[in-house]
């Protein structure tokens, strides 16, 4: 592997090598049963690449591993199988693995058995004893669980479940207990009914915890679980899913003590689907709704380069300092070099999170027969809408959260983040090729950050229609009426009410299959209505847009837009972002060019050209190169 194959310098690492070996034997009969059994044997050197992952997921947690090496690595492992009968196994595994100062040995049984009558019993445990030089720690990690299973009838059964974990980890120097230690054990019954067309299930669940307190592992706390859940398909036109789990926990008096506090938890998923015969309707009503804690959130721009980033930062007050106001999201792609992270804090809130949606998808005119003209266009009318709510509060109230008290959600003194989106369309379009869409898109948030709160509101009814005119050309008509709100707590900078409107006539060419071009004039008017003198803006646009597919190994795409801006009053720094699209007052040219070459089926080589000019600054160019290869 040689990390700069133009360069001579770490050569003398660019070369190793790895090898996998062993035997296996499978379905040996023999008196007892068939005997299974496996030897097998890894090894990977210090400076050995792999392509892709070659261990499993779960690699870490079943070696005990709490760091990396970059060192060699040998694996030993030997496993044995029996099998009495066709539904009764029993098996064995040991294991050795060395690394660069760490080593670990891990031993694991398990046995099925599940031809007794109406009766299935699993167990499995394993144990992993590790000494990590590098990091200075020994452990001893062991793990079992089982579950018993037992059918009264053929639709009625129980099932009893058990779980253990104990995890020592010590210091090599001080043979101290460090806090990554645990121990915990779970049991409880299930009881569950299952037919065709119901299944249902009951639980309960004790759990007991155990953690570390001056150098030992004592008692931390116990919890009890309830479970139920039902599901219901009465015909294959409906169906519906639900869990809830109740869980109480309480701490001991010293690990209350120390800062943890005793919790409720609820959980409630349900999900429901309905369509009728004719698919004349059909929809989805999806709720959730937990509790948990959780901290709250800060906003942050880091740093990463064009590869990722989204956002551009712009010195406002030319201070040289970056201010959380003072980033955009970009205009062209990969401009942006910051990318948004929200940082949470160190306190944790007990909050409630809701989720929920309603999707429906409705053919008005579907007893109409098959037919022609209006009969045939009105058949093929279709609406679309969703609604999806999200809370997530700090409240007391339990009952506004499950209720859906809707005057209650996005409450400045409790919700911590709140949205609600609804959308609607009505598509009008016949089979053929007219097409008539008409649209509205609500959407409401209530964000609460450590350093801001922010309330936001837009709202936009849009029409989109095209008619075709000949087999090469379609004329075009897309029109917006929009709400677009910000009220920031803290920064003046992000608070705007603008509203807007816009219409765009267009004309598409379709010259072949391979080549096609489309232009369109726009016409777009805004106004900030929060500053006492309103600032207003007008937008003229002039835009093309073309793709080909040229000789059957390159595809391209190009746009090239024309906008004159004219900007009165005076607006917030956000504001005036939005208001002009981000480019400013004035006259500005935004273009764009992307490509993409199949040099062979293995091959291939893209490429993306992005500018645009800015006023009283030097125009903005981006260029990105991709070369990729398939091995």
């Amino acid at each position: 592997y040689d990390k700069n194959r133009f360069s001579v310098l770490d050569d003398s690492d660019n070369n190793d090598m790895a090898y996998i070996g062993g035997v296996k034997l499978e379905n040996v009969s023999t008196t007892l049963g068939e005997v299974g059994a496996s030897l097998s044997r890894r090894y990977s050197g210090r400076n050995f690449e792999y392509f892709d992952r070659t261990k499993e997921v779960e690699f870490d947690r079943k070696w005990n591993i709490s760091g990396t090496s970059d060192g060699e690595e040998e694996i030993t492992e030997m496993a044995l199988t029996l099998a009495p009968t066709r539904k009764s196994t029993v098996g064995a595994e040991y294991g050795l693995i060395e690394q660069a100062r760490f080593k670990g040995q891990r031993q694991a049984s398990s046995f099925e058995i599940s031809d007794l009558d109406l009766v299935n019993v699993q167990y499995a445990q394993d144990w992993v004893q590790t000494t990590d030089e590098v990091i200075q720690q020994k452990g001893d990690w062991f793990r079992q669980q089982s579950t018993l299973g037992w059918a009264f009838a053929p639709s009625l059964s129980t099932e009893i479940w058990f779980e253990q974990e104990k995890k020592t980890v010590r210091g090599i120097a001080t043979d101290s207990l460090l806090s990554t230690s645990f121990s915990f054990s779970e049991i409880g019954p299930t009881l569950s009914y299952d037919s065709q067309k119901v299944d249902a299930t009951i639980g309960l669940l004790y759990r007991q915890e155990r953690g570390v307190f001056q150098n030992n592992l004592e008692k931390e706390s116990h919890a009890i679980e309830q479970l139920y859940q039902l599901s219901v398909q009465p015909s294959p036109f409906f169906n519906t899913k639900n869990k809830v789990r109740i869980r109480k926990k309480t701490y001991s008096q010293a690990f209350e003590q120390s800062g943890s506090a005793n919790r409720r938890a609820l959980l409630i998923e349900s999900v429901t689907n309905y369509e009728t015969r004719n698919e004349a309707l059909n929809g989805q009503i999806f709720y959730e709704a937990n509790t948990e804690r959780q901290a709250l959130l800060q906003e942050a721009y880091i740093e990463v380069g064009p590869e990722l980033g989204q956002y551009v930062w712009m010195d406002e007050n030319e201070d040289g300092v970056e201010q959380i106001d003072e980033f955009f999201i970009e205009l062209s792609p990969n401009e942006g070099t910051y990318v948004l992270q929200y940082l949470p804090t160190d306190e944790l809130l007990p909050v409630i999170d809701l989720n929920v949606r309603w999707r429906n998808e409705i053919q008005p005119f579907f007893f109409l027969s098959e037919g022609e003209g209006i009969t045939s266009y009105l058949k093929e009318v279709s609406l679309f809408s969703r609604v999806q709510l999200v809370e997530n509060s700090i409240t007391n109230n339990f009952e506004d959260l499950y209720f859906l008290r809707l005057s209650t959600f996005r409450n400045d003194s409790t919700t911590l983040q709140g949205r609600l989106i609804w959308e609607k369309e009505l598509d009008l379009s016949p089979n053929g090729g007219s097409q008539l869409r008409v649209g509205f898109l609500e959407n409401r948030l209530l964000n609460q950050q450590t350093n801001d709160r922010l309330s936001t509101y837009q709202k936009n009814w849009w029409l989109n229609g095209k008619v075709p005119i000949s087999k090469e050309y379609s004329i075009r008509l897309d029109a917006h009426l929009s709400q677009n709100n910000s009220l920031s707590e803290q920064l003046s900078s992000r608070r705007y009410k603008i509203k807007s409107y816009s219409v765009s006539p267009g004309v598409e060419i379709v010259f072949n299959r391979s080549m096609q071009t489309a232009f369109s004039a726009t016409y777009v008017t805004k106004k900030d209505e929060l500053p006492d003198t309103p600032a207003k803006v007008k937008v003229y646009k002039l835009s093309n847009t073309s793709r080909a597919y040229l000789w059957k190994k390159i595809q391209a795409t190009s746009s090239l837009e024309l906008r004159e801006t004219h900007l009165t009053g005076e607006s917030s720094v956000q504001g005036e972002y939005v208001l002009t699209e981000g480019t400013g007052d004035g006259r500005n040219l935004v273009w764009s060019v992307s490509g993409m070459y199949r040099i062979s089926q293995m091959v291939r080589f893209s490429l993306n050209y992005d500018g645009r000019t800015v006023k009283n600054s030097p125009d903005i160019h981006t260029i990105k190169l991709v070369m990729s290869a398939i091995f």
